[in-house]
């Protein structure tokens, strides 16, 4: 069944939606959709052939796994991008550029997962398993952790200055004045 030829491109009917077309081009399943026109009776001699059936499923349902894969694959981008975004800002000393790209990449590398995740499901992918949700989540909640922990520091840092810099004096101030030359 592996080695049967794809069919033709085509409108088919969606196989998640009951009186849907879609389009398939030949090689795979496209957006495109249509309501299906209205049946009229069989004539004699229409069959459905069941070998191009099988083929028309099997063929949607790896393409709904191949595009659930890339969701993974996004997925995956975007934690990491966060995750190294905030260690490199940590170790640059406070958010900045690199912090707002990693931002940007993480932010749209997900919502692209989410969005490929879903089409994927629509299209008869099977759904992650509760444990490989709670994976995800548990991987996106330690990439956003480490991604907030540098504007977090630095906020510390600054805080930490502004404590050392309360404990001055105008007497110390005037005398660092005094000792560099400058009159008041």
């Amino acid at each position: 069944m592996l080695d049967a030829p794809l069919p033709t491109a085509g409108w088919y009917a969606d196989g998640v939606t009951p009186g849907v077309l879609r389009w398939f081009d030949g090689t795979a399943w496209t957006e495109q959709t249509m309501p299906a026109p209205a049946r009229v009776a069989a004539r004699l001699g229409d069959t459905t052939d069941p070998a191009r059936d099988a083929a028309l499923e099997w063929s949607r349902l790896a393409e709904a796994r191949r595009v659930r894969r890339g969701a993974i694959g996004w997925f995956c981008t975007g934690a990491t991008a966060l995750a190294l975004a905030g260690l490199g800002s940590l170790a640059m000393g406070g958010p900045g550029d690199l912090w707002i790209l990693g931002a940007i990449g993480g932010v749209f590398c997900v919502g692209r997962a989410i969005r490929d995740y879903h089409r994927a499901v629509y299209r008869g992918a099977p759904t992650f398993s509760v444990p490989g949700f709670a994976l995800a989540v548990a991987a996106l909640v330690l990439a956003v952790g480490v991604f907030v922990a540098a504007p977090v520091e630095a906020a510390h840092q600054v805080s930490h200055l502004s404590h050392e810099v309360s404990g001055v004096t105008d007497e110390d101030v005037q005398q660092l004045l005094h000792q560099v030359g400058v009159s008041p």
